[in-house]
This record gives C-alpha cells, structure tokens and sequence, in this order.
C-alpha cells in the first residue's frame, strides 16, 4: 500500500440521513452532552469493537469520530491493517552499485494506513452536508462508507408519535459531487477506454432449476476514433440512443490524466447534454505526511475544509 508523503486525492461528497420510519426524526450529527446521535452512534460502536469491516484477510475500523467545533466539521478517521502485506524494502545507489534494506516487522505488527473522512456540521441550502474523503490505496469508499451505514442501521432511537414511544434507525446515503466535464477532460489529455452495456438476466432456461440460474449480462465496447471531433459526437449519440430498447444501462470508461480512471453511466435520455462526473482532486503538502495516524491529522482537516463550498 504505497502512500505519497506530500499528496494526496481528495473525493468530495454530499452525505445525507433520515429516520427509517415514516415519521421519524432524524437523528443530529452532534449533541455533545447527549446519547443520539451521529457521533454518539459510531463511537459506540468503536466502543463495542462493531465499527469495522473485512476485505479478505485484511480489517478496516474506524477508530476515531470527533467533532471539530472550531472547525465545524465532524471527522471521521479510518485504519486499514494488512497483516499478509509483505515487508517494505529501500534502496539507494552506492557508486554503481544496489544496495537494498529489508524492513522486517515485529509478531504482533502490521502494516497500516489511515483515511480521514470530514463532513461539515452545516448542511447546504438542498440539506445535504458536504464531506470529503481523503483517498488511500486499500480503503476504498464503498467500504468506508458501508461501515458508516451499517454502524447506523444498527444503532436504534427512540422518538414519539401522538405521545407513543418508538423506535427507528438511520438511512445514510452518500453520493459523489459531480463537478468534472467530460468534454473538458478529454481536452485535458484524458481519453474514452471502454464502454459497457448492461441489462437484466433473461428467464431461467426451461428445466434449469437446481441446475443454473440467470446473471446480468454486459456487453464491451473498445472506443475508437476522435471523441473530441464533432462528428464523432454525434455518433456516439446516435449509438447511446439506440441501446434503449435491448439495454438497460450505458456507461463508459474514462482514463484520467493523473493515471486513474472513472466509469460514467451516460444518460441516454439527454445524451447530448453536457456529460459530469465525480473527479478526485489532487492537493499537495509542503512538509511530509504520515502514511497513518492514530489521531486526526489538522493538513488533512483544513485541507478538506478548502474543498468544500463555502
């Protein structure tokens, strides 16, 4: 799990939560002195040890939720140990020679990195809070964020309806800022890879039962040509457009410029509108950065706080 030390990508997201039952408040992000809340919720169940995840024999926890009232954004910092990692080695040149150091950790060591998670205590004007998250190899968001959800499913509140008492959780959706266009990045050196078509999995085979049982089916397409020449454009339109009545959904593969890339579900309903997409952005540091922490770490928090919208 390589970590730049001056670097780092940035996702920025709009995080939104309800009571599950109809009727139901929604808990607060913060009460400092009380027992329902968002915070209160994961530090519970950082508590009980219930506020981690596994991906093979690796484990990601969250280990910290504060909030920053000067700041005001609640911080949410994240581990991702991996005890089958193998140990780093470092190199250096002597005259015309390798010479190499194997670090080796101790029996009870391993290797780790952390991610922090910052989401402001204001929601905007539509009642989302904005949040961003601080984008490590190993910790993907889909994780991150599955614990977030579940730890809140699980966390039951009480509230009242006609002065009954009940009882609900939380849903917890986070989605991604859209903020790069399509157009835009092409001319920025980025380029279309692949698309993808997908559709739901036809009926069962007649006597298929016990036996096998139907999958979504996928189609790729290599991208070829000039997708910034306007004939090109309208083609590909033209070819989104006529997918509707055999496929359910198009998207297609952008490779980035800085290396990485997004897959891009196209609207094929307004294909000719100006196409947006979740782009990380990339912030550098002027002094080292830790690859991980135990405490939440201030470059990262003012770092994410300059992303937001003010």
């Amino acid at each position: 799990m390589l970590v730049d030390k001056r670097q780092r990508y940035f996702r920025r997201y709009n995080v939104r939560w309800n009571g599950r039952e109809p009727g139901s408040p929604a808990l607060p992000l913060t009460v400092p002195s009380g027992p329902n809340s968002i915070v209160s919720a994961l530090r519970r169940a950082i508590k009980l040890g219930k506020a981690t995840a596994s991906e093979g024999k690796d484990t990601i926890e969250l280990i910290k939720a504060d909030f920053l009232e000067a700041k005001g954004v609640v911080v949410l910092l994240f581990h991702r140990t991996s005890p089958n990692a193998a140990d780093p080695a470092y190199r250096r040149k002597v005259k015309d020679e390798v010479v190499l150091r194997q670090t080796v950790k101790e029996i009870d060591e391993d290797q780790v990195v952390s991610s922090h998670f910052v989401i402001s205590a204001t929601a905007d004007d539509d009642g989302g809070y904005p949040a961003v998250l601080e984008e490590i190899p190993g910790l993907s968001a889909t994780t991150v964020l599955g614990i977030v959800r579940r730890v809140l499913h699980d966390f039951k509140y009480p509230y009242t309806v006609k002065k009954k008492s009940m009882e609900t959780n939380t849903t917890f959706k986070a989605e991604g800022v859209k903020s790069e266009n399509l157009d835009t990045a092409l001319k920025n050196k980025s380029s279309l890879r692949y698309l993808t078509l997908t559709r739901t999995a036809p009926v069962d085979v007649p006597d298929g039962a016990g036996i096998v049982e139907p999958r979504s089916e996928r189609a790729r397409y290599k991208i070829v040509g000039d997708p910034t020449s306007d004939g090109w454009k309208k083609k590909f339109k033209n070819f989104v457009e006529g997918t509707k009545a055999s496929w359910d959904q198009v998207a297609v593969e952008v490779q980035l410029d800085d290396d990485r890339h997004r897959t891009i579900v196209i609207d094929r309903d307004n294909a000719a509108a100006e196409v947006l997409f979740v782009r990380s952005q990339l912030v550098y540091f002027k002094d080292d950065l830790p690859s991980c922490s135990t405490s939440i770490v201030t470059r990262i928090v003012n770092a994410s706080v300059k992303l937001m919208p003010e």
